[in-house]
């Protein structure tokens, strides 16, 4: 009896343990995200922005959102493969985030939108382009600290 007692105690602070760490790693964008994949939709650059979450930009909405955007806009060409990309996701997330209403962060995937890509010059990754009144203001090729975006952001707005 003391050893199936012991048993679940220990089972009940696994299961506790489990929780508390999923919980931990929580991210809002990624359930944005999966009920986005659940669905088969795209969420709209409108709602993106609306959340502060990264706009998906494409050759089809390029000029509109970044173009023609009345903010200062952040891009990010990554790949879904690229380790340094994946690496800097929770940065980008967290800057859409942080400066909702004052800033656009938008993401590229540079095997989707290989054409846009090559059209921005991007040959390495992850590459973030910082954007102003529709022209290059900054460029940063690989993975960086969030205060060095950041302080160039800042710079900018």
């Amino acid at each position: 009896m003391q050893i199936r007692t012991g048993s679940m105690v220990v089972g009940t602070l696994l299961a506790g343990l489990l929780v508390m760490g999923t919980l931990g790693c929580f991210n809002p964008n990624d359930a944005f995200q999966a009920l986005d994949s659940v669905s088969g939709n795209e969420r709209s650059p409108e709602v993106a922005k609306k959340i502060g979450a990264p706009v998906k930009l494409t050759a089809d909405n390029f000029q509109q959102e970044v173009v023609n955007a009345d903010q200062v806009v952040l891009i990010d060409f990554y790949a879904d493969w690229c380790g340094p990309c994946r690496s800097m996701e929770p940065i980008v997330s967290d800057l859409a985030s942080d400066y909702k209403g004052k800033l656009i962060v938008g993401k590229v995937d540079v095997d989707k939108e290989q054409a846009l890509s090559q059209r921005m010059g991007i040959q390495g990754l992850p590459t973030f382009l910082l954007v102003k009144n529709g022209k290059v203001v900054k460029k940063f090729v690989g993975s960086r600290p969030r205060s060095e975006l950041e302080a160039q952001i800042k710079k900018h707005l």
